[in-house]
């Protein structure tokens, strides 16, 4: 598969040498890059439908990713039969082992022999003095089929490792174990095993696989004394290595971790944020809208099914890989936009904030779409600002016809005829009384008290009008209408548009506020409660992936 053939049949022969070849990725690619070809592959090889295909791009891709992450990607021994060529410069050990050329060549020709003569093979090669690379990884391959053997695949390879620091093939066979070949009773083992042997710098992008692994097969509080334990006996500590590492980890034991263990990690990522690559300062950001999300999420998982639902898909984007938690976030996008009753009713709390959901979900949202590619396009702009125009005069009769619009609009009349009413003939009844009818100054004042109080009371009013009701209450009394006519008609009216012209719900209250006309009022209350309304966030963000 080539970038100008996307519909190629991949070149499986690349894999596992040339993870980069394979997915067709050119000088000076990013991890956005990487998950569009990932995505491409995926779509076209589901797991449910290729397995064995999907498991080999899967593995492809955490490569690369943890290349990227980690500054990983110096060149590296081709793994096969020729990363097994003996070392010239290394002398082999004196026995019948000496004549080994290859790992491959000598299972071959240990293949169909008796227990025995396997263990007797075994214990003649671990006895040797000096060892090769390719008898470190002759004696991980025996162990497993000598039954009395305590030392294991993975200790020999770290014992192998330890031995030869400059082996790369030794390295990228340690990974490949950690990433798919160790068994869940030797997980924890196998990460103090290695912590004892690997600096931070190799330890972490080795062992990351069995990081999440133990996050599942432990209680956290053993997964948290584990950490300790094994960063406690690292050699050579890297703040980047160690911040790398941080970032990916905080996401997966974000729900089960306890805060006092992500206060402290997170305040260590923020002492060191300048060690943090710039590629990866938005998975930084992830975690701030997780520690927003955590702090009010015990009273939104307690609220409607859907709530519970939107939870469970950011937790599993969290905590699962690429296929269940895509898998499920598409589930939920069928759901929303099929049901829009229950969307409308699970988010009726319009004053409410939804921020602290709207910024993880949309996070997990876009980074779907990075892999599947562009999203589907909405009709285009200036086609939509004349609809939109429509959509807004449209509102405004509806609203205008409405008794509940008639009242708005005589309440906004009545209220400066009210103030100036009452700033003109109030001083003039108050000076009434104090002058008295019977006073002798008041039938030669009362013409010029009358049309004083009528002046005065005009530029009162209107000193009232700008001063405090125009900015405070008629703003209120307005808003009152306002969102009562949203929660019945409006809201529906925005949402039937966005169906019909896949426009997201930002754009159109962008269209909304940039309406000029004075004769379509309620433009500017239509555009500020649809860019609050987490219903139709969550509709736009539905329609991207859904028909």
């Amino acid at each position: 598969m080539t970038p100008d053939q996307p519909d190629a049949e991949p070149n499986w022969d690349l894999l596992p040498d040339d993870p980069e070849g394979f997915f067709g990725l050119g000088e000076g690619y990013g991890r956005k890059d990487l998950k569009r070809k990932y995505g491409a592959l995926v779509r076209r090889f589901k797991p449910e439908r290729s397995p064995e295909k999907f498991k080999r791009i899967r593995a492809a891709y955490e490569e690369i990713d943890g290349w990227l992450r980690y500054g990983a990607r110096e060149e590296r021994s081709p793994a096969g039969a020729g990363a097994w060529r003996p070392l010239r410069d290394e002398p082999g050990p004196s026995s019948p082992s000496a004549g080994i050329v290859s790992v491959a060549d000598t299972l071959k020709g240990l293949a169909g022999r008796p227990p025995e003569d396997l263990a007797g093979a075994y214990d003649e090669l671990a006895a040797s003095g000096t060892k090769s690379p390719e008898h470190y990884v002759t004696l991980a391959f025996l162990a497993d089929l000598v039954a009395s053997d305590q030392r294991g695949f993975h200790n020999w390879l770290l014992e192998g490792i330890q031995a030869h620091p400059g082996s790369t093939a030794l390295d990228d066979l340690f990974r490949e174990y950690c990433r798919a070949g160790v068994p869940d009773s030797l997980v924890r083992g196998v990460i103090r095993s290695a912590a004892s042997v690997l600096s931070a710098g190799r330890f972490f992008p080795a062992t990351e696989p069995l990081w999440d692994r133990l996050l599942n097969l432990c209680e956290f509080g053993e997964f948290k004394a584990t950490l300790a334990e094994c960063e406690s006996h690292l050699r050579e500590r890297s703040i980047f290595v160690t911040a790398v590492f941080s970032l990916h980890i905080l996401k997966a034991a974000f729900f089960k971790a306890d805060r006092a263990w992500l206060d402290e990690r997170l305040a260590f990522l923020e002492k060191h944020h300048e060690e943090i690559p710039h590629f990866m300062e938005a998975d930084h950001l992830f975690l701030d809208l997780l520690r927003a999300y955590r702090r009010r999420r015990g009273s939104f998982v307690n609220g409607t099914p859907l709530q519970r639902e939107i939870d469970q898909v950011i937790r599993t984007y969290c905590e699962e890989g690429p296929r269940e938690s895509d898998k499920r976030f598409m589930q939920l996008q069928l759901r929303i936009a099929g049901d829009e009753g229950e969307l409308l009713s699970t988010f009726d709390n319009t004053r409410k904030s939804w921020g602290f959901l709207l910024g993880p979900y949309t996070w997990v949202a876009g980074d779907l779409e990075d892999r599947l590619g562009e999203p589907r396009q909405s009709l285009r702009r200036g086609r939509l600002v004349n609809m939109v125009q429509e959509l807004a005069r449209k509102i405004e009769r509806r609203t205008d016809r409405a008794s509940l619009g008639v009242l708005w609009n005589f309440t906004l009349m009545a209220i400066p005829i009210s103030i100036y009413a009452i700033a003109t003939f109030g001083p003039y009844a108050l000076l009434k009384l104090a002058i008295g009818a019977e006073s002798p100054f008041w039938y030669s004042y009362d013409l010029f008290l009358f049309f004083g109080s009528v002046i005065g009371g005009l530029f009162i009013s209107k000193w009232i009008m700008r001063r405090y009701v125009g900015r405070i209450g008629v703003p209120r009394v307005s808003g009152w209408f306002a969102r009562r006519f949203y929660r019945k008609r409006w809201r529906r009216d925005a949402l039937a548009f966005m169906r019909r012209t896949r426009i997201a719900a930002d754009e159109l209250a962008s269209l909304m506020s940039s309406i000029r006309d004075k004769e379509i009022a309620t433009a500017d209350w239509v555009a500020l409660f649809v860019s609050a309304d987490p219903a139709l966030a969550l509709f736009s963000i539905a329609q991207r992936f859904t028909d």
